[in-house]
């Protein structure tokens, strides 16, 4: 069941990311609680990632861009959390620590790349359009000989959104 699996996956982020609001005092999820908690969070999300296959594809799920900011990494449903009323730099802070972020993981996504299901190689990908470095590049290149169709294009997607970002 996809609801259980998310749930599996959401449950030990959550508890990293409230552990850090409630220490700040905040119900939101401010810059300064996700930059606390930044290094466990990135220890949990891949401890999840070398898991079974489900809880892989949850996670990177989880991960990818939400849709008011397709260029930027997502923390799922916490990505939400961002407090209204914050001030742009408070939200600058977050959109940087999130980039720390998305750059850590990016060699463990690349990893996910040539997974053996073409389920988590596709999401891997998705994920990687993030990442415009020759080492993405070169995991887009393999991918564009993969043996699964659903693999290739969606390499061919992903090298063509990593090219408009880096030729606005």
């Amino acid at each position: 069941d996809a609801a259980l699996q998310l749930a599996d996956v959401q449950a030990p982020l959550l508890a990293v990311l409230s552990t850090a609001r409630a220490s700040l005092g905040t119900p939101t999820l401010r810059a300064a609680a996700l930059r606390a908690e930044r290094d466990r969070l990135l220890r949990v999300i891949r401890d999840l990632l070398a898991g079974p296959v489900e809880r892989v594809l949850g996670v990177l799920a989880w991960l990818a861009p939400a849709t008011d900011t397709p260029d930027q990494l997502s923390l799922g449903p916490l990505t939400t959390l961002a407090p209204v009323e914050a001030d742009g730099a408070d939200q600058a802070a977050r959109g940087e620590t999130l980039a720390e972020i998305a750059a850590s993981l990016a060699p463990d996504i690349r990893e996910l790349a040539a997974h053996t299901d073409p389920a988590v190689r596709r999401a891997a990908l998705r994920l990687l359009r993030l990442d415009a470095t020759p080492e993405t590049a070169r995991a887009f290149a393999e991918a564009l000989e993969d043996t699964d169709v659903g693999v290739r294009r969606t390499a061919m997607d992903a090298v063509g959104a990593t090219q408009a970002r880096l030729d606005p």
